[in-house]
């Protein structure tokens, strides 16, 4: 009997192919733009019920073997059908991003999540260095999608042996044969409560990680299961149409309908079940004659369906590429996105996938040469892509990789012997804030160096700590974390050191990976005083605990802000991004209003403290026009809508010495020499 005729869904399956098809056309629905498909991302828990049925298909038919041969057979085979595409797919993005994706916050996650790929725990190092699945950085990290791999990978790591036990074991008639049944089943009933717990507590990891995810998988293995035991196969062609139907109609409104936030559990049962009712509708081919089947045996579903692996590997990387350059905003670009993906997959299928797979060099190797082989590759191929990714400033096509003139390196602790004999040698700085506090980095190794000035960066975005635009978090977390920042600098301060405040203190006109409406900010300027209000109280607090203390507290008030991100577009390559279409200058005017509730709530806060503390503006020194600028001729003031450039920090570098001479020098030994501009200053 041929395998394609056989009757309990052990032959090859052409129908299977059309359901694989179906679930990679809605993940690159879904990738492409989500409103084209809102849970088109639930195509890929399609892919893990085929998965666990397809794979304890393969280990069914080699389960005669010893476990030795069982074991190598099972995982030469999938080396050879996982590891040659993937590592092409690996190296290649890894090449694209070192050349054309700026090292920045936005990309930061992507080079861990390339390495660990190769191993196939991408989906770990997304739990660890990543914000979830559907946060902003996901969107540009071209690595992203190997998750569902790693998860697939770990599943073949402890599968085999599940299944040896059932396969040897199920009909012993003793304990044995009750342990060997109930394994599975045991372990995919805790994988839902996993999913269930999880996804209450953790859902990053809930999303992401195999212990959440496990049942999906045994799900298609314990289906074929049934089938290799001749149950839950459909008795007839009208049974096996219903069925289907009714399968492709669960997993429809899982395509339409999944919400992803509440992930896997429990929307992932409406394609886990609707993939088990189509995949038990076509394990009987004499029963599969109905319209509904022949559009899944269809030639070009087939063909998408065989080649569905490449298109997975391909599809994310193209789109990503295209979110860092020319952008995928318009429908010629999304066309051209899909072609590259369809012609990248289709070469790899053929080229190296397919090629490989029947390759009489490959197949006639035994098992454990097969192994080590690959295992050998995965080793070169990862050597080489750490070393793009080490080498990256050097590699890089973007004008970023000069370190010295784009990025902010926060300053390291310095050693009181090297600071000995400058002129602030004896006094400390205890910078406060979020990021913007980090990107003083530069101003404040250049304290150190030229004046000796100790500096010491208390770095928190979450609790908002002194930001003036809105109330600090008081939950317990950021209580405990303001206590030991105020209470680390009280002990090491000594009375007339300076603590500065440095925080973004407007809301933004453009993140690194999106522009935002003015409208809600325009609603905050007009009602939202009695939140300022509270803000300005909650500052006072700190500053009147920190004056007592015999300190002075330093505010900086807003500096400029960017309607697009300079670090993004001022590549060829990236110009034209849609991110870029505010330009890299704003009106002065515009910014001053933008600005106005903040600088109110500054005055009342110098109002309150007319000793204690000192607003220093750098406003006028990064904007001395009419039109504020991103580039200071052709260098850059910030890298990207806020944050400031190395060639930022050196343009306030003598405005803000000069506030702090005004604190710590009499006027005729003061180091800097000549007078500057100091930006604006209120103080007594």
């Amino acid at each position: 009997m041929r395998p394609q005729e056989r009757q309990d869904g052990r032959g090859y399956l052409t129908e299977v192919d059309g359901l694989r098809a179906l679930a990679v056309l809605s993940v690159m629905a879904f990738h492409l733009k989500d409103s084209l498909l809102p849970g088109g991302f639930t195509g890929v828990d399609v892919f893990f019920v085929i998965s666990g049925y397809v794979v304890t298909k393969s280990l069914f038919d080699t389960s005669h073997l010893n476990l030795w041969r069982f074991i190598t057979n099972f995982y030469a085979r999938r080396i050879v059908r996982i590891i040659p595409a993937l590592l092409l797919c690996l190296l290649v993005v890894t090449l694209l991003t070192v050349l054309f994706i700026p090292r920045s916050w936005l990309s930061g996650a992507t080079e861990n999540t390339g390495l660990a790929a190769f191993f196939g725990f991408s989906n770990v190092a997304l739990v660890l260095f990543n914000d979830g699945y559907f946060a902003p950085r996901v969107e540009f990290n071209p690595f992203v999608h190997t998750w569902s791999l790693g998860v697939e990978e770990q599943f073949y790591l402890v599968f085999p042996a599940i299944f040896f036990l059932w396969a040897r074991m199920r009909d012993t008639g003793d304990l044995r044969s009750l342990l060997a049944r109930a394994t599975l089943p045991a372990l995919a009933i805790a994988s839902l409560g996993a999913a269930w717990w999880m996804g209450r507590t953790m859902p990053e990891a809930a999303y992401y990680l195999l212990f959440s995810r496990f049942w999906e998988l045994a799900a298609g293995a314990l289906l074929f299961k049934a089938h290799a035991q001749g149950r839950m196969l459909p008795t007839s062609p009208r049974t096996a149409t219903l069925v289907l139907g009714a399968g492709m109609a669960v997993a429809a409104a899982g395509f339409v309908f999944s919400a992803e936030d509440t992930f896997p559990w429990p929307w992932a049962f409406l394609p886990v079940v609707g993939t088990g009712l189509m995949i038990a509708a076509v394990a009987r081919p004499e029963c599969n004659g109905s319209p509904l089947h022949g559009l899944l045996r269809h030639p070009v579903a087939v063909y998408l369906g065989k080649t569905s692996y490449s298109l997975y590997l391909w599809h994310w990387p193209v789109y990503v590429l295209f979110r860092w350059t020319v952008g995928l905003d318009t429908v010629p670009k999304m066309a051209a996105a899909v072609a590259v993906t369809l012609a990248s997959a289709f070469a790899s299928y053929h080229l190296v996938e397919n090629a490989l797979r029947r390759s009489p060099v490959v197949t006639r190797r035994p098992p454990l040469l097969r192994i080590a082989g690959g295992l050998v590759c995965i080793g070169l191929v990862y050597g080489a892509a750490n070393h793009l990714f080490r080498g990256q400033m050097d590699y890089s096509l973007s004008v970023t990789r000069d370190i010295a003139t784009w990025h902010v390196i926060p300053a390291l602790p310095s050693r009181p012997e090297d600071r000995a004999g400058k002129p602030f040698a004896d006094r400390s700085l205890f910078a406060v804030g979020d990021s913007h506090a980090l990107a003083y980095g530069t101003l404040f190794s250049d304290l150190q160096e030229q004046l000796g000035v100790k500096t010491v960066t208390f770095h928190n975005a979450r609790c908002r700590i002194v930001s003036l635009m809105v109330k600090m978090v008081t939950d317990p977390e950021c209580q405990q974390t303001l206590e030991h920042i105020l209470s680390t600098i009280e002990a090491q301060a000594t009375p007339g050191d300076v603590v500065f405040f440095a925080s973004l203190r407007v809301f933004r006109l453009a993140d690194q990976w999106a522009t935002f409406d003015q409208a809600p900010v325009r609603h905050w300027m007009e009602a939202g005083q009695a939140e300022r209000d509270g803000a300005v109280d909650q500052a006072s607090a700190i500053i009147e605990r920190l004056n007592r203390h015999g300190l002075h507290v330093i505010v900086d008030a807003p500096k400029p802000i960017l309607p697009s991100p300079p670090f993004r577009c001022s590549d060829w390559f990236n110009r034209s991004n849609p991110i870029c279409k505010g330009g890299l200058s704003i009106d002065r005017a515009f910014l001053e209003e933008w600005r106005a509730p903040i600088v109110a709530s500054l005055a009342t806060l110098q109002e309150r403290f007319p000793d204690g503390l000192t607003v220093w503006d750098p406003f006028p020194v990064l904007c001395p026009g009419e039109v504020c600028h991103a580039f200071d001729g052709e260098t850059p003031l910030f890298f990207d809508g806020d944050h400031l450039s190395p060639h930022g920090n050196q343009v306030l570098y003598p405005a803000f010495v000069s506030v702090l001479e005004g604190l710590w020098a009499p006027e005729d030994t003061r180091v800097s020499g000549t007078p500057v501009d100091t930006g604006d200053t209120a103080r007594p």
